[in-house]
């Protein structure tokens, strides 16, 4: 594995341990972590106990490790972490708290990084995917598909793609009306995700992704799952406690991987029943 890691860590000390545990198996390095503060005297238990196991637990490698002080948030907690991991590397392959990988999640992140890394078209990989039926997938021919919006929950990108990831989300949501770009080509809830992050009611760092991928290209998903999200449970920043995403795992290694990538309308309709 030559792609460096990233994990987000802040106050769940049994979500990352799940998570932990799964790393343990593949013993991905280089491995950063990054460690959020503290929001009030009462998380300051929860993310002591979360950077003792980092510490404990992850034995395989020697961690490198960046502890905040104060809390900054999961939004910039996130585009921190891969500002900091692409400043240093080409790649980065970014987990959170509540990512649980899969046996066959590093083969075909890692397998994506390297074939897909000069098409301008594709802006990162991610590990997860919506529940596809199985008569969807017996007569596609591949193991991955392409999607008009950024995966979030295991992912992967290169520096050439994060370029285009906007910080700036009410000038971006201004251009691309300008535009004419359909930002609801990702999903009905796109614009108004976009709008709550800048009105201040949702810590979120996708909306600078959602655009950037609306208006490039899109993002790479399996046709099976390799992560498995844990944090549906209502311990989260933003998912409240649904199954709704719940997905079958991948059991087999991946190994249809297409030169070229198109856009399929039966999976692409099915994804957008979820969003």
């Amino acid at each position: 594995m030559n792609n460096p890691w990233a994990l987000v860590v802040y106050n769940r000390p049994w979500h990352t341990a799940q998570v932990i545990e799964s790393l343990s198996k593949i013993c991905p390095e280089p491995l950063y972590v990054f460690c959020d503060g503290p929001k009030s005297y009462q998380d300051k238990h929860g993310v002591l106990a979360v950077r003792d196991m980092v510490m404990a637990h992850v034995t395989w490698t020697e961690p490198i490790i960046i502890e905040r002080e104060e809390n900054i948030g999961l939004a910039r907690s996130v585009v921190s972490a891969v500002d900091y991991v692409l400043e240093r590397h080409e790649t980065i392959i970014l987990l959170e708290d509540d990512c649980v990988v899969g046996p066959h999640f590093p083969y075909f992140m890692e397998t994506c990084l390297d074939k897909y890394k000069d098409d301008p078209k594709i802006l990162g990989v991610t590990g997860y995917t919506v529940p596809i039926p199985k008569s969807l997938r017996k007569s596609y021919p591949w193991d991955l598909y392409t999607f008009p919006r950024p995966g979030s929950w295991g992912w992967a990108t290169w520096r050439r793609a994060w370029i285009l990831y906007d910080h700036d989300f009410k000038l971006s949501l201004i251009e691309a009306d300008w535009d004419n770009i359909d930002l609801t080509i990702g999903g009905k809830d796109v614009p108004g995700l976009i709008q709550r992050a800048i009105d201040g009611k949702l810590d979120a760092w996708t909306p600078g992704w959602l655009t950037a991928v609306a208006r490039y290209g899109y993002f790479i998903y399996p046709t099976v799952s390799h992560i498995q999200n844990i944090g549906m449970d209502g311990s989260g920043v933003h998912c409240g406690k649904t199954e709704k995403y719940n997905t079958e795992m991948a059991t087999e290694q991946p190994s249809r991987f297409p030169d070229l990538i198109i856009l399929d309308p039966g999976i692409y309709e099915n994804f957008r029943r979820y969003y």
